[in-house]
């Protein structure tokens, strides 16, 4: 049954599943190794120790009765947070106003970052338990593979530098001040919002899942892997 009304567990996954993808079609029920990326997100979270309960935020039927398949709780949204413009945190509002005092932690798990070490996700966890009050959210990041010390906007035509000088820019990336992105792996918040004190979890780099590239990529990957 699509769930409704809130639950009496402490730690949750929550996985967000819009269906109205622009660059992949469905792409959150496209499947790598025989099960869709909704699927690799459930049962990456149902084999963790520090999860109680999954569910899937969708704005889909389909997606629902799908997640409810493979034994997760689906919440659907109302309509104005079903396009592409809706943010993280407004998925999140949605889901902590039907759990605002039963929820500790929502471990945050995006269908599009499908190969997880379930030990991964409980390391998460762990930490941000034992961060206590001393931060409001974790982010999984990685090791970006060029500094963002050394990118470049173009203004007139020209190369300008994101941050810092033209001579940092052309220096050798183990000469500048290393930087991270977040990878989509594992998010885990106290609340809706990631807050100002933010933990970083650095993980190895994984394989994300934005355009049809990045999809075949995957489907390949995973191939070689199983042999």
């Amino acid at each position: 049954m699509t769930l409704t009304t809130n639950s009496q567990q402490n730690n949750y996954a929550l996985i967000p599943a819009r269906s109205g993808s622009k660059r992949i079609k469905d792409k959150n029920m496209q499947k790598i190794g025989g099960k869709s990326l909704i699927h690799w997100s459930i049962e990456a979270a149902q084999k963790c120790k520090g999860i109680e309960k999954v569910i899937v935020s969708t704005d889909s039927e389909e997606y629902a009765l799908h997640a409810e398949s493979f034994g997760a709780l689906a919440l659907l949204r109302p309509m104005e947070l079903a396009s592409d413009m809706v943010t993280d945190e407004e998925v999140l509002d949605h889901f902590f106003y039907y759990f605002p005092l039963h929820c500790d932690l929502c471990v945050y798990l995006r269908p599009t970052t499908p190969f997880r070490e379930v030990s991964v996700i409980d390391g998460a966890i762990r930490m941000m338990i034992k961060a206590g009050d001393s931060a409001d959210s974790l982010r999984s990041v990685e090791e970006m593979g060029e500094s963002s010390w050394k990118t470049f906007e173009i203004e007139d035509g020209l190369l300008k530098p994101i941050v810092g000088s033209m001579f940092q820019a052309n220096l050798p990336n183990q000469m500048v001040v290393k930087t991270y992105r977040g990878n989509g792996l594992v998010d885990v918040l106290k609340g809706p919002k990631w807050g100002d004190r933010v933990l970083a979890y650095v993980t190895p780099r994984v394989i994300e899942i934005d355009t049809l590239e990045d999809l075949e990529y995957a489907r390949w990957w995973k191939e070689v892997r199983k042999g």
